[in-house]
Parts: structure tokens; C-alpha cells; sequence
């Protein structure tokens, strides 16, 4: 008899945990191996981890109703896409005092895909994430990897720096600028590839905008090796995301004032080249001018140089490397903060660039 309530007794408490389980929400923290993450991140401990640059995207499958994730407030400006339906960009600092933010209401129940995209600089907000807050009763799901892998390395032209302004005369601010409006996130998703992002506003590859003709301490190869642009202590495990294409957009910052040392210039790309080729050594490395430089002695200088150093690394049996030059902008499409490329004017970009990526790898665009 004791036996029996015993029994009894186990499947009531059972029971009872189990409806108690369905009534809560379900916690999904940041080292859940259903969480998929594209670009660097840095694990700080296993409650967050820091993001710094645009394009920085986390994704997550569940079966499930409205979703919810954990942020930072008050460090910058997201998009969010459940479905694949067009992205929606919010701000953290709406997040409330728990760094909760709602990314749906009103989803019905069944499977879902959630895709949340950095899309402002982190480097001075330090962005953080906490994790994603699920309704009850939902659970995660397996989310197969993307088939290609595209890394690009740029300034605030990869960064998409100010697309949303008004006007060429406004300066930058986070709000207007939206990595996802911008070529590299239009031409990622153009293949369905998965990101990496390593760009950064104002960087060049020996001198950041408007720095000393001998260079900068912190050009684009000193801060490649880090996990974040922030964080100088940390070292990147290159390992992690080998891209089978590597968009290289740099030189306009270098050559944007006049000073500019074209011999240390030259000898920097050369080295940072080496540099990249040393971590992937498979890797086919596209080599860009931008759309800022404008035509001239700047454009022309930059273009030679570009030429030269893929015609060397070719003679030298590098295979793997090509040259592209993006149109220069003119206006026509107008301009964005500080006379940055506008939305339409990136999504020039972009169509210009998509098929010649095409040409090299024989991919096939949606």
C-alpha cells in the first residue's frame, strides 16, 4: 500500500513539475549550441558575449510562438528577421530594465527562424548579448550552417555609414547608419552566405582618415588579429570562419587627405595580403577600390598600386587573387552622411560586384 502512494505520489509531483516547466518561459542563455553565430564574438563568461562590428548576426530555429532577446542597452542599433521577412531595425536602447526587447508579438505557434543583425559600429558602446527569452512550452531547434562564406574587410563603406541620413551635410550618428542597407549585407545575402565582418569608419590599411603621412598605431592589420576592434588583448582564432571569398575594400581612407606616402601605402597592402594569405591559404581574396575615391590622381594612384600587387601575387602563382573596382559615386543616387555612399547607391554596389563574384566562383545569385 505504502508502495502504491509512493507511486502515486511521484507521478503527481511529476505532473506537477511538468506543468510548472510549460508555464514558464524558457531561457535560451549564450552558449546554447542551437544559437548560431556569424562574425566574431567574444565570450566574456557564459552569461554574455560582446559584439563589436556591423554585421555581427545571430541567429536561432525554435517551434514556438514570440521570441524575445536580451541586449545591452543603450549600445546600438539592431535589425531583426523572423522568416526571412524583411529586416526590422530597432534601437537597444529600448530594452527595458531587464535588457528585454519583444522581436515578435503575435507569431503563431510552430517553427521559426530569428535573424538579429548589429547594425551600427560597436567599438565605443561595446554591445552585449544575453540570450533569447522563448514563451512556454517552446523549444529550440537544430539550424543547418549556410553553404558559402564571405568575409569583408572594409572602412565605413563596408559599414554602410550613414546610408539613412538626409543629406550629404549630416554628420555621423548610429542612428542613420544600417549595415543591412549596405553592399556587403546585399551581396552576402544575394548568395545566402554566411558572414564575416571586420570593418571599421575612418580605418585605412597604413593610415586611418586624416592621421600622420608615417602611418597609424592602429591601422586595419594591427586590429585584424583580434577578436574585437575593442579589445587589443585578445587574439582571433582564425580557424573558426575560413571564407571561401574574402572582399578586401581598403586605400580610400589612406588616400583621402593629402600627405599620403603611396610607398608606405603600397607596402602595407603587400604585407597585409601576406598576412591573410597566411590564415587562408585557399582563400580567393578580391581586392576593391572604392566608390568614394574619387577620379584623379587619388583614384588613379590607388588603382595602379591595387593592379600591381595582383598582377605581382599572380607571377608568383598566387591564383586565388582578383582586382574589382567599384564605379565612383557622382551624386546621382545621392549621398549620405558625410558624403557617404546613400542606400541606392549601395545597392549599385552591390549589383556591380554580384556578378562578377559570380564570374570567379561560379555561384548562382537569388
Amino acid at each position: 500500500m505504502k508502495a502504491f502512494q509512493s507511486i502515486i505520489i511521484f507521478f503527481l509531483l511529476v505532473g506537477f513539475l511538468t506543468a510548472c516547466s510549460e508555464n514558464q518561459n524558457l531561457n535560451v542563455f549564450v552558449k546554447d549550441p542551437h544559437i548560431q553565430y556569424e562574425g566574431r564574438f567574444l565570450f566574456s563568461d557564459s552569461s554574455f558575449v560582446r559584439l563589436d562590428y556591423p554585421g555581427s548576426r545571430i541567429r536561432l530555429a525554435y517551434n514556438g510562438t514570440d521570441i524575445n532577446i536580451k541586449l545591452k542597452p543603450n549600445a546600438g542599433y539592431y535589425t531583426v528577421s523572423i522568416d526571412g521577412k524583411e529586416p526590422v531595425k530597432f534601437n537597444s536602447a529600448e530594452c527595458g530594465a531587464d535588457s528585454l526587447y519583444r522581436l515578435s508579438t503575435g507569431l503563431k505557434q510552430g517553427n521559426h527562424i530569428v535573424e538579429v543583425t548589429l547594425v551600427s559600429e560597436g567599438l565605443f558602446v561595446k554591445p552585449e548579448f544575453y540570450g533569447f527569452v522563448l514563451t512556454p512550452g517552446s523549444e529550440v531547434m537544430p539550424l543547418s550552417r549556410k553553404k558559402h562564406k564571405i568575409e569583408f574587410v572594409g572602412n565605413s563603406i563596408t559599414c554602410a555609414y550613414g546610408v539613412e541620413a538626409a543629406k550629404k551635410e549630416d554628420t555621423f550618428n548610429d542612428s542613420t547608419s544600417n549595415f543591412i542597407k549596405g553592399y556587403a549585407a546585399l551581396t552576402a545575402k544575394a548568395f545566402d552566405a554566411e558572414m564575416m565582418v571586420v570593418a571599421r569608419s575612418g580605418i585605412g590599411v597604413y593610415r586611418n582618415f586624416d592621421d600622420k603621412p608615417e602611418g597609424s598605431e592602429r591601422p586595419m592589420p594591427v586590429v585584424y588579429k583580434n577578436v574585437l576592434i575593442s579589445e587589443e588583448n585578445t587574439q582571433w582564432d582564425f580557424s573558426r570562419f575560413v571564407p571561401d571569398l574574402l572582399c578586401l575594400n581598403l586605400g580610400t581612407n589612406d588616400l583621402s587627405t593629402t600627405g599620403y606616402r603611396l610607398d608606405l601605402f603600397e607596402k602595407a597592402y603587400r604585407n597585409f595580403i601576406s598576412q591573410i594569405r597566411a590564415n587562408y591559404p585557399s582563400t580567393k581574396i578580391v581586392m576593391l577600390s572604392g566608390c568614394m575615391v574619387q577620379p584623379g590622381a587619388g583614384l588613379e594612384e590607388l588603382r595602379a598600386i591595387l593592379d600591381r600587387i595582383a598582377l605581382d601575387l599572380k607571377n608568383s602563382g598566387d591564383n586565388n587573387i582578383y582586382r574589382f573596382d567599384f564605379a565612383p559615386h557622382d551624386g546621382s543616387l545621392g549621398y549620405g552622411a558625410d558624403w557617404h555612399p546613400s542606400a541606392s547607391q549601395q545597392k549599385k554596389m552591390s549589383s556591380e560586384l554580384v556578378p562578377f563574384i559570380s564570374s570567379i566562383t561560379g555561384w548562382t545569385a537569388e
